[in-house]
């Protein structure tokens, strides 16, 4: 069937009368009326998506030259269309920047802009101006749009720009805006919520963009966006769980529409979008349209101009008399197209063409052959030189006197059209859904990324899932319970793919998008969900896989729960079943630890083991998976491109720098300095020896988790009396550890002139914040600046010191102790009248690094009272012992926390011992901790006979 050209011209000219003899011609925007300049973007980009529509119908014109020409001419309006609104937002690139690091609403890109100038003309705090929503169906039209075959994108500039824009709208299921209507709640307060049809249009343009070129064919791997597939499934849980409910106000709002069919396309539960659809119909529907929510008092009769809001109780008045709008109509009409439903499209366009205003359009100005006699909508008349022109009025209001009618018989009044005529978004919809309509464009010619597929039933799905032993230790121990597994190393020889954790990705992702002539950074760091670690990822010609995150103990404590672990992993593998949508089967990696292989109970296996044993079986909790190696799965995996890293080194250099701060500052990791414990001493009769190996790293303390035991009656019993120990000790040693991680974590963002070389002298808090109430620094604290110590002679307390760096003026409380007699030359210990010694930094370090080496040189008796044996911790010989660890613990309790890596490797011992007490109802209440003298030397706590054997 042919292509009829008197309806294709006619409604080329209908769309220059009513459209584009308004557009901008240097910026290339629409204002909202020839009185009105603001251009809303919202009402742009759909009426760019008509006039695109309209350009591909041309397109399929036979070869004549006034056709091409009138394809070219609409494809470069909808160009400049689309470029004036990217030069409105690149003039806000700093917002863009802001955005992303605070999500404050008044920061947010604008609503709308000058027509004639591309900026702003309201304040950040005069307008709704957060909508997620506008820029969204932006960035899925430049998406449409490019597929087809337009270039709207021209410089890598741009390019990093639209990057920074997904980064915008990444967070959207989590960010509450002012929604499509500009208004947010529903009683008008200026309210942000959080909207659906916000976070599904955002789910659409993030999903649309993922992988694209932006310059076609003629791109590289500059051009590119990339999108974490885990940022777009986060907005469709929210959506999913929400609809058909819009927001916290809204019961469901007609814009619904718009997410569940034509353009968004961003739901693929069938059965959700009927219950949305029939919701929306029910609840909303009327003669003249729909109303846009329940109770919206927005331009009725009864609406009282002069007030801002409403309270909730006030908005029932408007219940039943809401403003219809026939925009609506379209949405249904262009739903209805894409499911293949004509007679439910003709029904709609039949109340449609019923409601439309008619305009007198001159002949001359149409042209002779484009009369289009057989349009339903063309009335006659008697004016040859004149025919009636379609113009969609905004709404239609219930006139005052009306009203008690209408109340009694709902949908008997008349209504009155009001407000724009033509409105701009509701002529362009109409445009594209009567061109659907006459045949003269499919449906899916203006999707050409395929979205209205998302809702069709798909094959089901295999998750692959390779076991990895962290060690040859483990590796043995799996293949005691026949489970055949690979080491990372031997993985990693096998198939050549490397393998990283988590945190490296997101390490990767973190500079794309920088442009320094925008002031843009890129991407902020975030978490990686299970959908990104599922894929395989090509860097040149190296492939690299990632575990999973939740799998790192070093993102979370509770991680280290090995049933947690492994509950998680069952429900990421049903998850990833249920929403996985890309190419190629997900690869999920489960490393072994050799925690997870630790016996509960001799009458059951590890959990670990029975969860390996099931995924050999074929299915899991439902779900088909396919246990086997990295190297089998390369084929048939998703892999992804990351064509914004030229090559691997970079990568490798990202993770030994992360590996390196973790290793000089991380305290709840275990693999740094290992202390085995085992309960195999055959010597104490039931109770148990330790045997420590300190490693040539002095930078951690010790992990609950180091803890081994063999499988002896007697050696199991004690501990299980370990695993009974209290609780309470336990937690509060981990919350020491966790809160000192925090510590070091906001030491080292802070600037170098507030904490002077704080990696070797420790942190120190300046003056001015003692006045707001932060503690002082902890008596570990010690510094090489120029100081003047006190020390009381009588009772060999220490006073507090004053330390003078520059003009900042710190106090310190410090105490005699090891580190301190080895640092005690920085000072001038003359009873704290005399001036301080300046040193050089040259010399200061220097002095420092010999100190700090002295230290760990020093005999660690510590580690000897390890080796004491649970009986003997009642035994009067280390009572000392016990009172020092009830000091320390007093400490941890008032909240002094150790800032410096030396006061906590001198002090890791005792938060050891108080990870193995016992309960005792007698020390509930701690003593506070003893003074020394002055001149006593300390003496090393006494070791029982089966310590002392144990050391022996």
């Amino acid at each position: 069937m042919g292509i009829d050209r008197t309806k294709l011209n006619y409604y080329f000219k209908l769309a220059n009368e009513t459209i584009l003899s308004l557009q901008n011609t240097v910026t290339g925007l629409v204002p909202a009326s020839p009185e009105n300049p603001h251009a809303w973007i919202r009402d742009n980009v759909y009426i760019s998506l008509s006039i695109w529509g309209l350009s591909m119908a041309y397109r399929k014109v036979p070869s004549i030259d006034e056709d091409r020409s009138r394809a070219y001419e609409l494809e470069k309006c909808v160009v400049n269309l689309m470029r004036g609104i990217l030069r409105c937002y690149m003039y806000q690139a700093d917002k863009v920047e802001a955005f992303k690091k605070t999500q404050d609403p008044n920061v947010a890109l604008h609503a709308k802009f000058d027509s004639r100038t591309c900026k702003p003309v309201v304040g950040d705090f005069e307008w709704g101006h957060l909508q997620i929503d506008a820029v969204s169906l932006y960035l899925l039209a430049l998406a449409q749009m490019t597929a087809a075959g337009l270039r709207i994108i021209w410089t890598v500039s741009e390019v990093a720009f639209i990057q920074n824009l997904v980064f915008y709208i990444e967070p959207a299921s989590r960010i509450p805006d002012y929604g499509i209507w500009e208004r947010g709640d529903k009683t008008n307060h200026g309210r942000t919520e959080l909207n659906t049809s916000s976070v599904g249009l955002a789910k659409a343009a993030l999903e649309s963009l993922n992988g694209l070129d932006l310059f076609g064919p003629q791109g590289g791997s500059n051009s590119t966006i990339h999108v974490l597939l885990d940022e777009s499934q986060q907005c469709n849980t929210v959506l999913e769980n929400m609809l058909p409910r819009e927001s916290h106000s809204k019961e469901t709002d007609a814009a619904l529409l718009g997410i569940i069919s034509y353009p968004a396309f961003a739901v693929n539960d069938k059965q959700i979008i009927e219950k949305t659809r029939s919701t929306v119909l029910s609840k909303l529907l009327g003669s003249y349209g729909c109303i846009r929510f329940m109770r919206d008092g927005y331009r009725t009769a009864l609406e009282d101009s002069r007030r801002l809001h409403y309270e909730p109780w006030e908005l029932r008045m408007f219940e039943g008399i809401e403003c219809e709008w026939p925009l609506f109509f379209t949405y249904l009409i262009l739903g209805a197209c894409f499911d293949g439903d004509r007679p439910t499209a003709q029904r709609y366009l039949d109340q449609l063409e019923q409601v439309v205003l008619r305009r007198k359009m001159c002949h001359d100005h149409c042209g002779e052959d484009s009369i289009p006699q057989p349009n339903p909508f063309t009335k006659p008349t008697d004016e040859s030189d004149e025919v009636l022109c379609p113009i969609m009025p905004e709404l239609y209001s219930l006139p005052g006197d009306r009203i008690d009618a209408e109340l009694k018989n709902p949908h008997s009044q008349v209504r009155v059209p009001i407000g724009s005529a033509p409105h701009l978004w509701g002529q362009s919809l109409y445009i594209l859904s009567r061109i659907i309509m006459d045949g003269l464009l499919l449906p899916g010619e203006i999707d050409p990324l395929g979205r209205r597929m998302g809702a069709e039933p798909k094959p089901d799905l295999v998750v692959q899932v390779v076991v990895l032993a962290e060690d040859e230790s483990v590796k043995d121990r799996l293949a005691e319970y026949q489970v055949d597994a690979q080491t990372f190393s031997e993985a990693s020889n096998d198939s050549g793919i490397r393998i990283y954790p988590a945190k490296v990705l997101s390490q990767i992702y973190k500079d794309l998008g920088a442009c320094p002539s925008l002031g843009l950074t890129g991407r902020t760091a975030k978490d990686i969900g299970v959908l990104s670690t599922s894929s395989l990822y090509r860097i040149g010609n190296t492939t690299f896989v990632f575990t999973p995150q939740f799998i790192d103990s070093h993102a979370f404590y509770v991680n280290l729960d090995v049933n947690f672990i492994l509950d998680n992993f069952k429900a990421d593998v049903a998850f990833l079943r249920r929403v996985w949508a890309y190419p190629g089967r997900p690869t999920f990696l489960l490393p072994v630890h050799p925690r997870f292989l630790k016996l509960e109970s001799e009458a059951f296996l590890p959990s670990i083991v029975t969860t390996i044993k099931k995924l050999k079986s074929g299915y899991i909790n439902g779900t088909r998976v396919v246990l086997g190696k990295l190297k089998q799965f390369e084929s048939t995996s998703c892999i992804r491109k990351i064509s914004f890293i030229k090559s691997a080194d970079t990568l490798i250099r990202r993770q030994s720098s992360i590996r390196s701060v973790a290793r000089r500052r991380r305290l709840t990791v275990s693999q740094l300095r290992p202390l085995t414990v085992e309960f195999d001493s055959p010597d104490t009769s039931g109770g148990y020896s330790g045997t420590s190996t300190p490693s040539s790293s002095l930078h951690c303390a010790l992990s609950p988790l180091d803890m081994h035991h063999s499988g002896s009656s007697y050696d199991r019993e004690d501990y299980e009396g370990v695993q009974r120990t209290s609780l309470r000790r336990k937690s509060l040693a981990l919350a020491c550890a966790v809160s000192c991680d925090l510590t070091a974590a906001a030491d080292d963002d802070m600037p170098d002139a507030v904490l002077p070389h704080r990696h070797l002298y420790g942190g120190l808090l300046p003056a001015r914040y003692e006045e707001v109430g932060l503690p002082e620094t902890l008596p570990w604290s010690v510094c090489s600046a120029h100081c003047r110590h006190s020390t009381d002679s009588e009772t060999g307390e220490s006073k507090a010191c004053t330390i003078h760096h520059q003009d900042l003026h710190y106090h310190t409380v410090s105490h005699e102790s090891r580190t301190f007699r080895q640092l005690q030359s920085h000072f001038s210990l003359d009873g704290g009248s005399s001036s301080p010694k300046p040193l050089s930094r040259e010399r200061s370090l220097k002095h420092e690094e010999s100190c700090l080496s002295n230290i760990s040189e020093e005999p660690i008796t510590d580690a000897r009272s390890m080796m004491t044996t649970w009986k003997d911790l009642n035994d009067p010989s280390v009572d000392r012992m016990q009172n020092e660890d009830d000091a320390s613990l007093h400490r941890l309790r008032v909240g002094e926390l150790p800032d410096s890596v030396d006061a906590l490797n001198a002090n890791e011992p005792a938060f050891r011992r108080m990870l193995m007490q016992p309960p005792d109802s007698a020390q509930e209440q701690l003593p506070p901790p003893r003074r020394q003298q002055p001149q006593q030397q300390q003496q090393p706590p006494s070791l029982s006979p089966s310590a002392a054997n144990a050391e022996a």
